[in-house]
């Protein structure tokens, strides 16, 4: 059966890649598959990476993230764009990479979908064109979109990459058009209790208090680890279930060689990933220490590391080539609602040395090293260790991509499109 799924994205750190996998997985169950990113306009690499999946159709719709819309009202707008494309586009269902997103009204259950969008205007200008993929480019100046947005050429992404546009600023309703799955990849409120600790500051309370919103809204709430699962029940103090559906990835198969260093990736920036903590401990295990990753986010954080090798944004290809070459892949984040920089890493067959969270223990426990990611001197020492050690990093390095296989593309595809499969059919059997 064909089922029309929309899924929200950004193109800022795992969550492009994950939902990149996600979407080939649904497409090949029958699909088609909108993606609607948010946030910082992918790169023309990452363009490339979703043109490439059949059935996939890609709006850049230049609004704010949940973490870096300005208020309130601001993140409300987003929402009611968001559900105005997924009613022009006549999405099944809805998934939303973000819960604060799902807190702006009462789901339709998909009630709507059989007469058309109630409170949809659509303008003459909403069309299709012959070149695949979608764009939405009614933003309004300033919601956190890129210089240069609104979908016009040089605005980030290349010209033409359209399919749906929106140049009217008309799509915006008050109630989701179709079920809405809340997939939180992470939260500012648990976010801010592993980082920081203490009361939350207002600009991140009220985002806090829309995430408890959406999670409280959505059709159903999904986790990509229990660990996560149990963090947003107890820090929300929610009274409903939340499934979890771990990540998964395709491994890339590159041939390993590894070199006597080590590696880290992701969104270097982010002080959830810990890198002062890493950079010093680099400083004292004298053991080369590779670092893929932004360190600058578009929020306005970043991070200055004197003694990592800074590698910058790399390409699927270029990573990959870093994974097959790390002897050890090292973690010492303090937040990590599951972590896809390891999971790649283990699929390559690198030593995994990760900081005790439970996150970590719970998705590595067996497969890799623990360290406290509070202790730069420990983190270096075992670096050193393990990499002095060879033979031992080729076993413990077995052991993760072993552990890896239990993480794949297709069982995470599987088990979102079941969910999809019965969320949608809920309301059809209750109106019979």
């Amino acid at each position: 059966m064909t089922r029309r799924i929309m899924l929200t994205a950004d193109a800022v750190g795992g969550v492009w890649r994950q939902c990149l996998e996600l979407a080939a997985g649904l497409t090949a169950r029958g699909g088609p598959v909108l993606l609607a990113v948010m946030g910082p306009h992918p790169s023309r690499e990452q363009f490339e990476e979703v043109s490439a999946l059949s059935g996939c159709e890609v709006a850049v719709t230049d609004l704010p993230l949940d973490w870096t819309a300005d208020s309130p009202e601001m993140l409300r707008h987003a929402s009611m764009r968001l559900a105005g494309l997924a009613g022009a586009w006549r999405a099944d269902s809805i998934q939303l990479h973000a819960p604060a997103l799902a807190g702006m009204g009462g789901a339709a259950g998909g009630q709507a979908r059989a007469g058309g969008v109630r409170g949809v205007r659509v303008d003459s200008r909403f069309r299709g064109n012959d070149e695949g993929g979608a764009r939405d480019d009614g933003g309004t100046p300033g919601e956190g979109g890129t210089p240069g947005g609104g979908g016009s050429p040089g605005g980030g992404g290349t010209a033409g990459e359209g399919g749906l546009r929106d140049d009217g600023g008309l799509l915006s309703v008050r109630s989701w058009p179709a079920p809405v799955v809340a997939m939180a990849h992470s939260c500012v409120g648990t976010w801010w209790r592993a980082v920081r600790g203490g009361d939350l500051p207002p600009d991140l309370a009220w985002r806090a208090e829309m995430t408890r919103c959406g999670l409280l809204n959505a059709d159903v709430v999904a986790a990509p680890s229990q660990s996560f699962a149990d963090e947003l029940v107890a820090f929300y103090r929610l009274k409903r279930p939340v499934h979890v559906i771990p990540n998964g990835a395709q491994p890339i198969g590159m041939p390993r060689t590894p070199m006597p260093h080590a590696l880290t990736a992701g969104r270097l920036w982010d002080a959830g990933k810990n890198i002062a903590t890493l950079d010093e401990a680099a400083a004292l295990c004298g053991v080369p220490v590779r670092a893929a990753g932004s360190v600058h986010g578009p929020n306005g954080a970043s991070i200055v590391a004197r003694h990592l090798r800074l590698l910058g944004n790399l390409g699927p290809a270029a990573l990959a080539c870093e994974y097959a070459h790390a002897a050890v892949f090292v973690s010492v984040a303090r937040y990590e609602p599951f972590g896809l920089a390891v999971l790649e890493a283990a699929q390559a067959g690198c030593a995994l040395l990760l900081s005790d969270i439970p996150t970590y223990r719970e998705l590595w426990s067996g497969a890799a090293g623990f360290v406290d990611p509070s202790d730069p001197a420990a983190v270096a020492a075992m670096l050193r260790d393990m990499i002095a050690d060879p033979a031992s990093c080729a076993r413990r390095g077995e052991l993760a991509r072993r552990r890896a296989l239990c993480f794949t593309a297709d069982a995470m595809a599987a088990a979102t499109w079941a969910l999809h499969r019965d969320l949608v059919a809920a309301p059809a059997m209750a109106a019979e």
